[in-house]
């Protein structure tokens, strides 16, 4: 089973905070079957405008990409005038219109001391609900920092605040693996629309490449990009669209078998998948980029490619492969 992974974002901007490095020792302390990643681009995000909102700038297009490929998300954060600090509601105004928080499990730590903080803790609270994020109880917990509880290195050694912070972790995967949130990798790359982008950006570059483009020589289906999002999608682990609608995993490799070997256009084929990752913003979240590319890379050089002698080979009713987050499904 794939490992949950949690976004961790901090509220505050200053060196030295309690809050982030509560975070950090959070990422530290992480359990086995949980990936914890911290978001390190407060500073860098413009002020939110809805007029940028459909087409974000892309420092908020990259946070709503790290959101979307998280499972959940844990926030800690200082509280600044009865509130939240202006850059984190600045952070999460951007992710309204994009909608990757919603339904997303989430929980937040307060670790003021002396027992302020509510103001912050309210306030987020509300925010969330109104971007739909799901609150998990056993994750949204007070464990008060000291502020000399950080080393040197930025994570705190108190047994009793890493005990604490493992346990919000450990509640977040649990609703998680429990409520089966567990996102694919079609959901991580933004679903349908994401594969559209990707389709299309890879077209556009196979197209200009000398040597892939000749596999067009012959003409291509004019809904060829669209077709290929449903593919690409249903073995990413989205809805069977392809099936539905176009065909088997058979009539796929057929049209792309009997051509005799050609290991340099795999190879460079490949390459435009890889450029058409950042063209179409998927290549923003290592894991994903990663777990893309490996899918590409295997099928153009495997399912794509097994039956290059003769497209009488392939045998009758093959299923599309699925994909996850470990590779080829049911393999380890």
């Amino acid at each position: 089973m794939a490992d949950v992974r949690i976004l961790l974002i901090s509220g505050s901007t200053r060196q030295g905070s309690g809050n982030t490095a509560a975070l950090r020792t959070a990422r530290a302390v992480a359990p086995d079957g949980v990936t914890a990643e911290l978001y390190d681009g407060l500073t860098a995000l413009p002020a939110f405008s809805p007029d940028e909102d459909e087409q974000p700038p892309g420092p908020a297009a990259g946070l709503r990409a790290r959101i979307a490929a998280a499972d959940a998300l844990l926030f800690c954060t200082p509280e600044y005038a009865g509130t939240l600090p202006g850059s984190l509601k600045n952070l999460l105004d951007w992710t309204v219109g994009g909608g990757e928080i919603y339904g997303k499990p989430a929980g937040w730590v307060n670790v003021a001391v002396g027992g302020r903080g509510t103001g912050a803790e309210e306030h987020l609270a509300m925010v969330l609900r109104y971007v739909g994020a799901v609150a998990v109880p056993g994750a949204c917990v007070r464990v008060p920092v000291p502020r000399e509880a950080a080393g040197p290195d930025g994570i705190i050694a108190d047994p009793q605040i890493r005990h604490a912070l493992a346990a919000v972790l450990t509640a977040l995967a649990g609703h998680v693996r429990q409520a089966g949130t567990m996102q694919t990798v079609y959901e991580a790359a933004g679903g349908a629309d994401g594969m559209r982008r990707l389709a299309r950006a890879w077209h556009t570059r196979v197209m200009a490449d000398d040597e892939v483009s000749h596999a067009f020589l012959h003409g291509y289906h004019p809904d060829h990009s669209e077709r290929l999002a449903a593919y690409w999608g249903e073995a990413l682990g989205g809805p069977p669209d392809y099936t539905a609608a176009y065909g088997d995993e058979t009539s796929v490799v057929r049209i792309h078998s009997g051509n005799g070997p050609h290991e340099e256009m795999n190879r460079r084929a490949i390459a435009c998948f890889d450029q058409a990752l950042a063209d179409a913003g998927l290549d923003g979240d290592e894991r994903l980029r990663q777990v893309l590319h490996d899918y590409f890379a295997w099928a153009a050089t495997t399912t794509m490619y097994r039956y290059h002698e003769s497209a009488a080979d392939v045998p009758d009713g093959l299923a599309i492969p699925r994909w996850s987050w470990n590779g080829l499904a049911g393999e380890s």
